[in-house]
């Protein structure tokens, strides 16, 4: 419930955790391409250059546990409510982690925003995103990146940006040679150890 805090101390508590949670799913992240032994854990996230909604859960568990880590320290900190701490995360974040993940570029949602991270940025990310070369780490603000000097710098390739120069047409698409993601639909995808080898 509400009480004994009030209202403003519910609204300010979700604000700090949700800032917090971000700033710390940035740095987890940030980390994970970084830091050899913690790439060694995030590259299996990478195994989809263009990722799709299912990639916001393809994390090993090591990888989970520690993104939510928040859920389980930010209550030992201060006094949160939990339903608005479980309401923020289950779908703030799990839904924004699913746009993200989507590959799709929403024309009401603009790429070349200056504070929130897009599917465009994070479509960047797994594209271009290499150990040692963390880019567009970042979760819902941009802050975070570019704080750390983690912001794409080069040519825009959004597909408002691409489709103004005539690429992305339906010809480009259907020239694709587009992967098979109906194997993460199958239990042994995920119960197979091992298939995650390359860099």
């Amino acid at each position: 419930g509400v009480e004994p805090y009030g209202w403003g101390y519910l609204a300010a508590s979700i604000a700090v955790s949700l800032v917090f949670s971000d700033f710390f799913e940035f740095f987890y992240h940030w980390c994970g391409h970084k830091v050899p032994f913690m790439w060694a854990e995030h590259k299996k996230h990478h195994v989809f250059p263009n990722p799709t909604p299912f990639a916001v859960i393809a994390d090993e568990p090591l990888d989970q546990l520690m993104r939510a880590s928040p859920l389980l320290f930010m209550p030992m900190l201060a006094p949160l409510n939990m339903d608005a701490l479980v309401v923020c995360w289950g779908l703030l974040f799990f839904a924004w982690g699913i746009f993200l993940h989507c590959g799709y570029e929403h024309p009401q949602i603009d790429p070349h925003s200056t504070s929130m991270n897009t599917a465009y940025h994070h479509h960047l990310h797994h594209v271009i995103a290499t150990p040692g070369n963390a880019l567009h780490c970042g979760f819902w603000f941009q802050i975070w990146d570019k704080l750390f000097g983690s912001m794409h710098k080069g040519e825009c390739i959004c597909a408002r940006c691409s489709q103004s120069k005539g690429k992305r047409e339906r010809e480009d698409w259907d020239k694709l040679d587009v992967p098979d993601y109906s194997v993460l639909l199958q239990p042994e995808f995920w119960l197979r150890r091992g298939q995650f080898k390359q860099a």
